[in-house]
């Protein structure tokens, strides 16, 4: 029974990440930074949430609680208290192309600018590029996922130019997170108060 009711949750917890994932990755960010995000809320919330007779939680029932090694439970709560939760920006393989691609002399100009490449070769082309700087990603799918990004641009003889990344205007980012922090949130935050059986008071109310 607890096995199913947990499949379930997770189940819509599936379908409510699909359009969180969708904003993430249209703004190039990635799992790593992602899990570091929910990794600080399992222990934020477990800190403060889940203490008894109004304590904080302590850092072993954290990890029993979490799945997280103490080790990680002291690390990120010290970063909580002292200085407020600081997501590390983690690299991508596309970041790591693109910075390499401005940086070594292999594929930038005698000025220093990026060159437009020819997308096979076994040096200075895009294929040498992503062999050396892009994990295990194949040159193919990097380029398709590069073009989609708006970060090159495939020229009619095959060759590839850097364009910088199109992420909407600042105004579309503000309406973004206003809506994250004012609707998204509050709606969430009385969603799990409503549902929870041992709540000691009444109903928040859907405004």
């Amino acid at each position: 029974m607890q096995d199913n009711l947990k499949q379930q949750i997770l189940d819509a917890f599936l379908l409510m990440m699909r359009p969180v994932v969708r904003v993430l990755l249209r703004y190039g960010i990635g799992y790593r930074e992602f899990l570091e995000v929910t990794k600080t809320a399992f222990v934020d919330v477990a800190s403060t949430d889940f203490g008894i007779r109004g304590r904080p939680t302590n850092i072993s029932r954290i990890a029993v609680m979490t799945g997280l090694t103490r080790k990680e439970v002291r690390r990120i709560r010290n970063q909580i208290e002292n200085n407020g939760p600081q997501i590390a920006v983690k690299a991508m393989p596309m970041t790591d192309v693109l910075h390499h691609w401005h940086a070594q002399d292999e594929f930038t100009s005698g000025s220093g600018h990026p060159k437009t490449i020819p997308f096979h070769g076994s040096a200075g082309s895009f294929s040498s590029l992503v062999r050396q700087f892009g994990g295990d990603v194949p040159a193919g799918a990097m380029r398709t996922e590069m073009k989609r990004a708006g970060s090159i641009r495939e020229n009619d003889d095959g060759s590839l130019t850097l364009r910088e990344p199109m992420f909407g205007s600042s105004e579309d980012h503000d309406r973004l997170i206003t809506m994250l922090n004012n609707s998204v949130y509050p709606l969430l935050s009385n969603t799990v108060h409503n549902s929870d059986p041992t709540r000691s008071s009444d109903s928040w109310a859907n405004n």
